[in-house]
């Protein structure tokens, strides 16, 4: 095989550097976050949207366009190649559970991160009862027997008596047995709180009322909303507290109705479980956007208490509980 002439080379080296020139710039862009929007017929900046999931099946929209269904294993969600500097709507939903909703802001260049709080539309509540069903022998006597009460009831009924008080609860812990509220009385003594706590520089902390921390991430109530502080390392920081500008340290819960008990929701800082009266909800501490509501419970007036993933549900004298 003869060797290319002079000429021929010099033609394909000219080629191939032209080649180069007309596409260095298309893929310094591409890995630079840059893609060619046909519309505006030029290269517009992107980013992307990561949702955290912890349910596997959820189907995924963005601006109401489906955009793909998670796994059981690998159950969280990478946007990429969003159109930089727009606020998209993400909703997330799955068979028998509460929808997801969270309008997003998508930042050059960067990644806009959310985690979905979605519950059971109807939440398996087991009745605990007041007595022990009475044996088929008793029933059968002419002697009418009395029911037994039911210890299950009794001790979970003690969660709703028991108190938490400065006495015993010298520092702030990281959830109050059963997440109880912190009564604190105008003789009672102070007490003192962690550093990092203090360092909030919010005027008495420690006279906040249903004071609580999870994960560095401070809440308490006030006027009939929950305020939150983080008091963690400003680099550590929850996600939905941060963007370009910055990391803030405050996020606020209010609803259309005074909140009168809450406690973080089980192995979570960015949502709570709360009680009004005569609802129990999950609420996001995610502010950004609407902050997504779901109910875990209605009634006449309940009120809970939480023990590990256990809610307990007392609603009059009627005792529930539910895994969440």
């Amino acid at each position: 095989m003869k060797p290319l002439s002079a000429r021929r080379r010099n033609v394909s080296m000219l080629g191939l550097l032209l080649i180069f020139l007309i596409g260095a710039p298309f893929l310094i862009a591409y890995s630079t976050g840059y893609r060619f929007s046909w519309e505006k017929f030029s290269f517009v900046e992107t980013g992307g949207v990561f949702i955290y999931a912890d349910l596997p099946g959820t189907r995924v929209f963005i601006n109401d366009e489906f955009f793909e269904s998670n796994g059981t294993i690998l159950r969280n969600t990478l946007i990429q190649n969003l159109e930089s500097e727009q606020v998209y709507t993400v909703r997330v939903e799955k068979d028998g559970y509460l929808p997801w909703y969270k309008d997003l802001y998508v930042y050059p260049n960067l990644v806009t991160e959310g985690r979905i709080l979605m519950l059971p539309i109807e939440i398996p509540f087991e009745e605990i009862a007041m007595t022990l069903p009475v044996p088929e022998q008793a029933t059968s006597t002419k002697r009418k027997a009395t029911p037994l009460p039911n210890p299950a009831y009794t001790t979970a009924l003690e969660l709703f008596t028991a108190t938490t008080t400065l006495d015993t609860a010298p520092l702030i812990p990281v959830a109050f047995p059963f997440n109880d509220a912190l009564e604190v009385a105008t003789t009672a003594p102070a007490f003192a709180v962690p550093d990092y706590i203090a360092a909030l520089g919010i005027p008495n902390i420690a006279e906040k009322e249903q004071l609580q921390e999870q994960w560095r991430m401070v809440a308490w109530l006030e006027e009939g909303n929950i305020h939150a502080a983080w008091a963690g390392a400003a680099g550590s920081a929850p996600f939905f507290l941060c963007d370009v500008r910055g990391c803030r340290d405050r996020a606020f819960v209010s609803l259309d109705t005074e909140i009168e008990r809450f406690s973080f929701y089980p192995g979570r800082n960015d949502a709570f479980i709360v009680e009004t009266q005569n609802h129990i909800f999950a609420v996001e501490a995610d502010d950004r956007s609407r902050q997504n509501l779901q109910t875990i419970y209605e009634g006449a007036e309940p009120t809970f208490r939480l023990v590990g993933n256990t809610i307990y549900v007392l609603d009059g004298e009627a005792l529930y509980r539910a895994e969440l």
